[in-house]
């Protein structure tokens, strides 16, 4: 980490001390009324001034020391000058040693030669014990607090950690399985063995996280930037440690104890950008908005949004040629089929072609010069565009006028604004802010221009500062129409369900049932979303998608957000050193021998090509984000004779950006496109078959990646497929079982009561279980509902929704019921539990009965039914 010496010399030349007072503190919350002060005490080592925070004699964490960084040399001359202990850190952090006479069971003085005051306290009760950490300064540009920098009591034992913004890395890891320097960093919240979490509430000032290591070091730090402070509130720094009994508890009860005010329902409709994506027109957003007010309208959906490709340039949000009638024309259009209209911006991505630039120019970034930043140029945003700094004035008005009309004068009901992290990129702003900072600036100025009433969608967003100032956020990576374009939706929505309906609607992106789909891959990812009860958006073509898949995408409306949902976390395995060839009997074997990588291209995929002159490389592997183009990977490795008769399948990893993969010399697969069609896929997971004539049993083989990257780093940078930990969720009163995998698996689960079990896609009556056990195909799911067990005749669901909901009550001898709505495309079946002891009389719909199932077919049109028993 670079220190910025020169620049902070600037700053702090005349070294007068300006008062700052900064607040940290830390919340233990236990799950059933558990600390007291007889508990839970800081004990302190006078030798080394480690603080440790101590539960029943066990360190809960050991070893902290309490380290504050800036940006001068006067750091340094603090620290040299103290008659206190204390010494630089990593040449920018000071570590502040204890005054050695104030000193408790409860509380520890922190000093720096009467220019920095520390008191680190803890304050407990029966239900909550709170340390904190009071910093009085002067005149010192604070840019790091690591309040602690220590040891967990727990060395052992998985991690959940999760990324900054909408689409950074989310992971689960042991940490035994971590390298000796390698680190996981999780934004907002970790969870370490499904026991602690720890977890930042104020996120609107700093970028805070938790860092954890194989050994059990640990560290909780917030970074600032290049802002000097007056005051840090309170709130601001309060890390929060949990206590539980399992990963999804303890991240259910921290969502819910954030302050985030849901007075939104949970968005739904339809997108433009995944089947049309830049060639979007005004004409195709009508025509799919017509068969969204026909047949998913009367279910609930609401939106129709136009996403990019409709502007004249970023920054001028204005319509291009393929949009003539302009936005209060579209909007009228959407509005008079009874949907509300959605708009996609990038609000602090500006164009040097469009007006905002060429007239304010002093509203970007701006670089160490003082002339606009270049960020990124894109040909369809309008060549070379600009970041917008929301700290300036002038620039907070542009956004809240641009946001107000865009609702007010073009008649949009919901914005989706996009690319927010690029503002918290930045580091250098007009105004005296942290990034964090210039960012809610920039976004409360869109929400006041917005207001109240307009949804708005953050994506690419940073999440845990966004909370309360969006209605949803995308929380994950772009989806496509292919089942590994499903990845990205599942894998997000795994680490970070519990955001859900607490902190904002999650969107995991679109919806998608178009070939290259199967009905089948398309079921399962319907079902998964229709189980999470995450904003749904769907963004096929509409009027070409045939009745089946519009059938089928009419059963995840309307969305329905269950009490309760989260997944099954299942033990982790090992991470991947190296791709992995599995057989159809679930074998396998790693190719774990010399890997070697060449930058450029040739003909490189010969099984003799000699490999003198490439370079060996450790897999994961990335490389140099200055090197773009393409780069060639190469291992030889002997397959095992017992695999000589298997069907065999490479589980390759994903590559940054596309590419073409050879087995002795043979081209086995591709994926994404590779120029002059370039295409990129690289959060894709590759998985290739090997044909059968092509392997050489008990002899060497070679493997050959010829890789593309179209900008930043490339390479072959991660090998797990990290779902199967995520294959099966529960929630109150259904089981979802997806087999992600390439191979027919069976699944079990034990129920924590007996039910009422019945299989929804198979239309079959399970009868009263508490197991399950369910075989599936690859790419293949199972939708169990659970329902109370009785003996008297109940309604379990219908074919309506893939929950089954259905509102319904027991009238003397009959059941009365009610579908959510009319005019779906396939007739809809109830389904309904009768004992064998009872015979149904009458009923509202034709009637088939297998064993104690009973199916009602009710006639077209029909929502309302009534079913008369005797018995």
């Amino acid at each position: 980490m670079q220190t910025l010496l020169p620049a902070c010399e600037r700053l702090l030349g005349m070294r007068r001390l300006l008062a700052l007072l900064v607040l940290l503190s830390v919340s233990l919350l236990g799950a059933n009324g558990m600390a007291t002060h007889s508990q839970l005490r800081i004990a302190l080592n006078p030798d080394d001034g480690s603080w440790s925070l101590m539960m029943d004699g066990r360190g809960l964490l050991a070893d902290c020391r309490l380290l504050i960084g800036g940006r001068s040399d006067f750091w340094k001359q603090v620290a040299e000058s103290d008659d206190v202990l204390s010494s630089v850190v990593e040449e920018k952090l000071i570590l502040v040693q204890p005054h050695p006479r104030e000193v408790s069971a409860d509380s520890v003085r922190f000093t720096l030669g009467g220019k920095l005051n520390l008191l680190l306290r803890l304050d407990a009760d029966r239900d909550e014990a709170r340390v904190s950490l009071e910093v009085e300064a002067d005149d010192i540009d604070i840019e790091e607090v690591r309040l602690a920098s220590g040891k967990l009591g727990i060395a052992k034992g998985m991690v959940l950690a999760n990324g900054f913004h909408s689409w950074d890395p989310r992971k689960l890891r042991k940490l035994e399985d971590l390298g000796a320097d390698e680190a996981i960093e999780s934004f907002g919240c970790s969870v370490v063995d499904g026991e602690l979490l720890f977890g930042f509430t104020g996120n609107h000032v700093g970028m805070n996280k938790l860092v954890h290591y194989r050994d059990g070091r640990f560290e909780a730090v917030s970074r600032f930037g290049l802002k000097r402070f007056g005051k840090i509130p309170r709130e601001e720094l309060t890390l929060v440690i949990e206590f539980g009994s399992s990963a999804n508890e303890l991240l259910a009860r921290f969502a819910g104890s954030c302050e985030a005010p849901m007075s939104k329902p949970v968005g739904s409709g339809w997108c433009s950008w995944y089947y049309y994506y830049h060639d979007v027109s005004e004409k195709e957003v009508v025509k799919n908005a017509e068969v969204m007010a026909k047949l998913f309208k009367p279910l609930g959906a609401e939106y129709v949004q136009l996403d990019d490709g409709y502007q004249r340039a970023n920054g001028d949000w204005d319509t291009n040629d393929k949009f003539p009638h302009g936005h209060r024309w579209l909007t009228d259009r959407i509005h008079e089929l009874g949907m509300k209209a959605g708009l996609w911006i990038a609000p602090f991505i500006i164009a040097g072609k469009s007006p905002v630039f060429k007239e304010h120019p002093e509203w970007m970034i701006q670089d160490e010069a003082g002339k606009p930043k270049e960020h990124v140029s894109f040909k369809p945003w309008g060549g070379q565009c600009y970041v917008l700094d929301p700290s300036h004035p002038g620039a907070r008005n542009w956004l809240r006028d641009l946001a107000r009309m865009i609702t007010d004068d073009w008649g949009y009901d919901y914005i989706k604004i996009d690319f927010l992290h690029y503002v918290t990129d930045q580091r250098r702003f007009y105004a005296n802010a942290t990034p964090v900072e210039a960012y809610l600036e920039g976004l409360r100025a869109i929400r006041e221009g917005a207001g109240e009433k307009t949804f708005i969608l953050g994506c690419g967003a940073p999440i845990m500062p966004s909370v309360g100032l969006v209605d949803g956020i995308r929380i994950g990576g772009d989806v496509w129409a292919t089942w590994g374009g499903f990845e990205p939706a599942v894998y997000s929505s795994s680490t970070r369900w519990f955001m859900n309906g607490r902190l904002f609607w999650t969107d995991p992106d679109v919806l998608l049932a178009r070939p290259p789909l199967t009905i089948e891959e398309a079921r399962t990812w319907a079902s998964f979303y229709a189980f999470t009860g995450q904003m749904n958006l769907l963004s096929d073509n509409l009027p070409e998608l045939d009745e089946a898949r519009l059938a089928l995408l009419q059963k995840s409306f309307p969305v329905r957000v269950p009490e309760w949902v989260e997944p099954v976390i299942t033990p982790v395995p090992k991470p991947r050193q190296s791709p992995v060839v599995v057989a159809d009997d679930g074998s396998s074997f790693e190719l774990s021998g010399r890997w070697v990588f060449k930058a450029g291209d040739g003909d490189y995929a010969s099984p003799t090509l000699d490999e003198s002159d490439w370079t060996e490389v450790r897999l994961p592997h990335k490389w140099d984000k200055d090197l773009d183009g393409f780069g060639w990977y190469r291992a030889s490795f002997v397959v095992p004779r017992d695999f000589a008769e298997k069907a065999l399948t490479l589980e390759l990893g994903k590559v940054d950006d596309a590419d073409e993969t050879f087995f002795n010399g043979t081209r086995i697969g591709k994926t994404g496109e590779l120029p002059p069609d370039y295409e990129e896929a690289w959060s894709l997971f590759r998985r290739y078959a090997i044909p059968k004539d092509i392997v050489r049993p008990g002899e060497v083989n070679t493997l050959a990646i010829r890789a593309y990257d179209g900008g930043g780093a490339g390479g072959l940078y991660e090998l797990e497929p990290r779902l199967h930990a995520f294959e099966v969720w529960r929630c109150e009163d259904a089981l979802l079982m997806m087999n992600l995998d390439e191979r027919e698996r069976t699944f079990a689960y034990d129920l924590d009561d007996e039910f009422i079990a019945f299989d929804f896609w198979e239309r079959e009556l399970l009868g009263r279980l508490s197991k399950l056990q369910v075989t599936l195909k690859p790419h293949a799911c199972a939708v169990i509902w659970l329902r109370a067990v009785e003996d008297e005749p109940c309604i379990l669901g219908s074919s309506a929704h893939i929950l089954g909901t259905v509102d319904w009550k027991r009238d003397g001898n009959e059941l009365v019921g009610k579908l959510p709505a009319s005019g779906y495309i396939e007739p809809p079946e109830v389904y309904i539990y009768v004992p064998a002891s009872f015979r149904i009389t009458s009923a509202t719909g034709s009637i088939q009965r297998v064993g104690e199932l009973c199916i009602l077919t009710l006639p077209a049109g029909v929502c309302d039914f009534r079913l008369s028993l005797s018995g």
